[in-house]
């Protein structure tokens, strides 16, 4: 089975036990977008139109798609005497920005925060480098190069998208993964650590339906058979599991 995935990793907690989901799988071709690495947006785009076989989106995001950060090839410029760093928000931050701020103008105002940590001089010819900005990794435009026979999403709100766009396969609805998510959806009892927790049980129990090639179809209610139900901040990620059929 060939997978590729599309690997948002914002440095933060949220992200931090996504891996699982593949882990010990062969044949996995990983794109991790990352303040260290330089994929860029077109990088993204190829990966997802080759990609045949299974296609997993995970990571931060709206509605309106995946958020990453990704690599933007540097215009040479000249070094501008006692330049100041550039302010830099932190991943929190740019996903309150993204959440609170209309979808429509949140790449091109979080783009304009990251900035590179100061100016350098122009690179060799030879070398390309890159500065980093966070946008929407994958959006509206890469709808029509989804073809993969299965799609795995998870991001919060990652079902809208798939809806306005009929997209098929596995998808998450508004997933809490953190103590203040769960507050902003009115969860106030359940601690931190357990949210991680149960976060990564998440995609530990993934891991198994994926490795063993369960059909998607069976997806959440395995997933829900072996879940903390109790917990509402559990309850309320499994109740959002979605799954749509592949139409044509």
């Amino acid at each position: 089975m060939g997978i590729q995935v599309i690997y948002s990793d914002a440095g933060d907690v949220d992200c931090a036990s996504i891996p699982l989901l593949w882990k010990g799988i062969p044949d996995v071709n990983v794109i991790r977008l990352a303040r260290d690495t330089n994929y860029t947006k077109e990088d993204v785009r190829k990966a997802i139109a080759d990609c045949d076989d299974t296609l997993i989106m995970c990571g931060h995001g709206t509605p309106s798609g995946l958020l990453g950060i990704c690599a933007v090839p540097r215009k040479p410029r000249a070094v501008r005497r006692g330049a100041q760093a550039s302010p830099r928000m932190s991943m929190a931050q740019m996903y309150a920005m993204a959440k609170n701020k209309k979808d429509a103008n949140v790449a091109g105002n979080l783009g304009e925060m990251v900035k590179p940590d100061t100016e350098t001089e122009p690179a060799p010819e030879t070398e390309v480098q890159y500065d980093h900005e966070m946008t929407f990794a994958v959006d509206a435009s890469m709808v029509p190069d989804i073809h993969a026979d299965r799609v795995i999403a998870v991001w919060c709100n990652a079902n809208m998208f798939a809806e306005k766009h009929h997209l098929y396969g596995f998808w998450s609805s508004m997933f809490i993964s953190n103590s203040g998510e769960a507050r902003y959806m009115g969860i106030y009892n359940v601690p931190q650590e357990v949210i991680v927790s149960e976060t990564y049980k998440f995609w530990r129990d993934a891991n198994v339906l994926l490795k063993n090639n369960v059909p998607l179809d069976e997806w959440i209610d395995r997933l829900v058979a072996v879940g903390n139900m109790d917990y509402p901040t559990t309850k309320y990620n499994y109740d959002g599991l979605r799954y749509y059929p592949k139409t044509k």
